[in-house]
């Protein structure tokens, strides 16, 4: 039925680009947020091991 409308090609062909645009947008998106959340995972664990490594510290002293 779309295909009877007069002009509908270029809007199918516009709405391909975009499409095919939005892909690359969300691969780029999904790479960033990727790489962001192993540099927050990694900063994470490095806390991580600091908070216990003081623990140990503070209970080696008896907690004072």
């Amino acid at each position: 039925m779309l295909n009877n409308l007069s002009g509908i090609g270029d809007v199918q062909a516009a709405l391909a680009t975009t499409n095919s645009l939005l892909a690359d947008v969300l691969a780029e998106l999904k790479e960033t947020n990727s790489e962001k959340l192993e540099a927050i995972a990694a900063e994470l664990r490095i806390l991580n091991q600091n908070a216990q490594t003081g623990a140990t510290s503070t209970g080696a002293r008896g907690g004072s």
